[in-house]
């Protein structure tokens, strides 16, 4: 490469291989502009996501919304976002199907008659709605609704009482005393909910498609052994209520869930007296359930709630009733010690009675009753012995007594592996706010290693942080935020604390572990 004219080609060919190169990279840049250019046209021509949703997709997407708002306003709001939206919402019957009379005027009521064209209605009267107004304005509402009676699929009605000034006789008594007469041939579902201690009901014998009944305070009604296909069934019982009337009140031969809540205690039924050939569900949370829990036969029941007083009397010696019972839910609404050996007798009994049970839900404070020996004997036999299908428990609210029940619920599980049992799914789950309960829950959220070791565990509602307060002096508080570590890595902190490994920033400091969500 000595020769200079050799040089200057070689530098020659580089330059233009150089030029060539800027040139191709110019025209890339310019192509990357345009193609830049031409995909933010076609993004911004494009419409967006959710007008790109299938119209049936969409449709129950503006139910959902529609449905969660009692006025109009909601789906005046949705039906200008677009003309696509407008379009399905005026199009749309279901959309227009539910009336809230109390919350429209005529002219609305109108409009959703109209729209909803022949779809099934449902008729909501709501005695809490603001727009409280004279008897006769009302009157003339009802009209309008009552004109499409044989349309309505849905009537629910809520009344509290605080309309006196309108309706001395109470809002619930006007309402019913209007619907005495009325033809509702396709009613299917009617919930009532009031504060007033006695309303009078429409003739149950008008509604001969009325499958589900959800009743406020129970009254005593002759017509409800009349509806022949009614499926669920939901009252009150109180405290009065004549006892040889309930067994004539209920239609049970196509009952499949009923729900039963309120005082029982006068009730005097024979037992195996009340046969439900076909009910599948039932909620029993009253006080004095005893009698009635004897007085039923229902060999096709599989779900069952039971809230009541110890279940000792209810469930001794009904013998095989309720072995096709699956899945419980249990509380005990008296107080009670638990080293009772009675309450250990009635949660024997109850777990006895209830053999087939795969999925139970308990409260925390009722972990010590079925999960520990009878007290004051050497026996280790349990109540929870005898679920030995048992898949899956939840304790709901594990009280402060539940880390004095923890080595008696551990050891259970222990026994369950040691026996080859298949392993547990448990839960526990926290649904209160109070403040006064997060230190204990915090203080069980220690154990979870332990109790996960023995059983496949989840754990819902629990606080994820604590807070704990150093106090640097009189008036020189200092807050800090920790996560809720397991109990190895607490006690490690502990430890720290105690051997002042931890500079505060001033002799004498002194901490306070406040637990807080």
């Amino acid at each position: 490469m000595d020769d200079p004219a050799a040089a200057r080609a070689k530098l020659a060919r580089l330059e233009g291989e150089a030029r060539k190169l800027a040139k191709g990279l110019l025209d890339a840049r310019t192509a990357i502009s345009e193609q830049r250019a031409k995909l933010d046209e076609l993004i911004r021509s494009r419409p967006p996501p959710i007008h790109r949703l299938p119209t049936e997709l969409l449709l129950s997407i503006l139910s959902i919304e529609i449905h969660r708002y009692r006025g109009p306003r909601r789906k005046q709001e949705l039906a200008s976002v677009s003309c696509q939206w407008r379009d399905i919402i005026l199009h749309t019957p279901s959309l227009w199907s539910t009336i809230n009379v109390t919350w429209l005027n005529r002219s609305s009521i109108k409009i959703h008659l109209k729209r909803s064209r022949e779809a099934p209605l449902t008729i909501v009267i709501d005695g809490g709605s603001p727009r409280w107004m004279p008897a006769p304005k009302l009157i003339a509402l009802l009209d309008i609704v009552m004109s499409c009676a044989h349309r309505w699929y849905t009537l629910e009605a809520v009344g509290r009482g605080d309309a006196s000034g309108y309706y001395p006789d109470g809002f619930m008594m006007f309402i019913f005393d209007k619907f005495k007469h009325l033809e509702l041939p396709s009613l299917c579902r009617v919930r009532i909910g009031t504060d007033e201690d006695i309303y009078p009901l429409f003739s149950l014998a008008h509604t001969p498609a009325l499958q589900h009944l959800d009743l406020g305070k129970f009254t005593p009604l002759s017509g409800l052994s009349a509806i022949p296909v009614l499926q669920t069934l939901r009252l009150a019982a109180h405290r009065g209520l004549g006892h040889p009337l309930f067994p004539n009140l209920i239609p049970t031969q196509k009952l499949t869930t009923l729900v039963l809540f309120g005082d029982v205690t006068q009730w005097l039924l024979q037992p195996n007296s009340i046969h439900f050939p076909v009910l599948r569900s039932l909620a029993v949370e009253v006080l004095g359930a005893e009698e009635f829990m004897k007085a039923i036969v229902s060999p096709n029941l599989e779900y069952l709630t039971y809230s009541s007083n110890s279940p000792s009397d209810a469930f001794g010696g009904v013998g095989s009733k309720f072995g096709k019972v699956r899945h419980i839910s249990f509380s005990d609404v008296t107080p009670r010690c638990c080293s009772d050996y009675r309450e250990y007798g009635g949660a024997m009994a109850f777990c006895e009675a209830l053999p087939g049970i795969r999925h139970a839900e308990l409260t925390g404070k009722d972990i010590p009753l079925f999960f520990q020996s009878a007290p004051g004997l050497s026996s280790t036999r349990r109540p929870a012995d005898q679920w030995n299908h048992l898949e899956s428990l939840v304790i709901l609210n594990p009280s402060s007594n539940f880390p004095n029940s923890f080595t008696g619920l551990v050891d259970w599980l222990v026994d369950r592996r040691r026996l080859g049992f298949s392993q547990l799914r448990m839960k526990l789950v926290h649904t209160r706010h109070d403040p006064e309960a997060i230190p204990c829950n915090l203080y069980i959220l220690q154990y979870y290693h332990d109790l996960k070791e023995y059983c496949s565990l989840e754990m819902e509602g629990f606080p994820l942080t604590q807070t704990m307060n150093i106090w640097l002096g009189e008036n020189l508080p200092l807050m800090q935020s920790f996560p809720c570590f397991p109990r190895k890595f607490m006690r490690d902190i502990d430890t720290v604390f105690a051997e002042g490994d931890v500079c505060c920033g001033n002799d004498g400091a002194s901490s306070e572990w406040n637990s807080r969500t």
